[in-house]
């Protein structure tokens, strides 16, 4: 079962890379497709950009962890099959942006294969934590 959702959230595709800046508000949208996927309740979740692009996203039993995710691309049509490590860490992630109200960091990326050419996956968070200065790190390292 394929489930659809549409987002206010922008994509941006090029010839190597789809990059998705993901809104605040829908952070939690994005989790519970995931999770869906990762239960296995859902084959694929179906997301339906403004702009009309449908980005389909499943979990590829076929991959291994630290395998490429599997890009698939037609004119406004994209499918990307993930490891199942990518999504738990995806979840992960995201429920913890919900949680916190903000990312922990600006963008994930992830990287993908479209047949032998890389292709990868990027989204940016419209909310997220300040970067670390330098004398913060340093304290947290010990020096």
């Amino acid at each position: 079962m394929n489930h659809f959702v549409k987002t206010n959230s922008v994509i941006l595709v090029g010839d190597d890379e789809i990059v998705i800046e993901l809104m605040q508000n829908d952070i939690s949208l994005f989790a519970l497709e995931l999770i869906m996927l990762l239960m296995g309740l859902i084959k694929k979740t179906v997301i339906v950009f403004s702009c009309g692009t449908r980005l389909f996203l499943c979990l590829e039993t076929d991959l291994s962890d630290g395998d490429k995710a599997v890009v698939n691309k037609k004119e406004n049509h994209i499918s990307i099959g993930l490891a199942k490590n990518h999504l738990e860490y995806f979840c992960s992630f995201l429920l913890k942006t919900y949680r916190d109200q903000a990312a922990e960091v600006n963008h994930i990326h992830i990287e993908g294969k479209k047949g032998e050419l890389d292709y990868d996956l990027t989204f940016l968070f419209e909310k997220y934590a300040p970067s670390m200065t330098s004398d913060e790190a340093s304290k947290l390292m010990g020096d």
